[in-house]
């Protein structure tokens, strides 16, 4: 009896250590990469070697706006198959503070991952998060783009203009009808 516990405590420490060794890793990228908040649009890949099967990774892109703008951005991956290559689960924008912003739409999964997300921001440092595992033992790459817009104005701010050109222009009319 004493054997038959012995025996099954020794298989299940071998399962256990078989398990671990075969868990997944992160491979996210080590450092935080920094996009140029003041580009008007810029784009950027990131590439995962072979033999990474099962493997997860969580990539960081900082960024810094001077002043409030709109942004849109957007994150694909490309494969032969749905059984190759990378997996995108996330896309997602947080404040430097680390609260989330905004999680990204999935436009499409499969052979070919895509994601997107827009916003307006204000001034202040922002990062994005890139996460996804690897699903074959082919490696893979994403590639993602960037673009940040002028901030657009208020209807009411076009309502002023319009108003102070039409004041300008009565007492431009009034002094002309005086004049005559």
């Amino acid at each position: 009896m004493k054997s038959k516990s012995i025996l099954a405590a020794a298989f299940t420490a071998c399962a256990l250590f078989a398990g671990a060794a075969h868990a997944a890793k992160d491979i996210s990228s080590p450092n935080q990469q920094v996009l140029q908040g003041g580009v008007a649009s810029q784009e950027w890949t990131q590439g995962y070697k072979k033999n990474n099967k099962d493997n997860f990774f969580n990539d960081v892109f900082q960024f810094s706006l001077d002043q409030a703008r709109s942004v849109s951005f957007s994150l694909t991956s490309t494969s032969p198959s749905a059984a190759t290559g990378l997996d995108l689960t996330g896309f997602s924008l947080f404040g430097a503070d680390d609260h989330l912003i905004l999680h990204g739409t999935m436009r499409s999964t499969g052979a070919r991952d895509e994601w997107d997300l827009a916003t307006q921001l204000g001034k202040g440092n922002y990062y994005l998060k890139v996460s996804g595992s690897l699903i074959s033992s082919t490696g893979g790459t994403y590639a993602a783009n960037g673009r940040i817009f002028a901030p657009v104005p208020e209807p009411t701010t076009y309502a002023m203009l319009l108003g102070g050109l039409a004041l300008v222009g009565g007492i431009a009319a009034r002094r002309r009808a005086s004049a005559a």
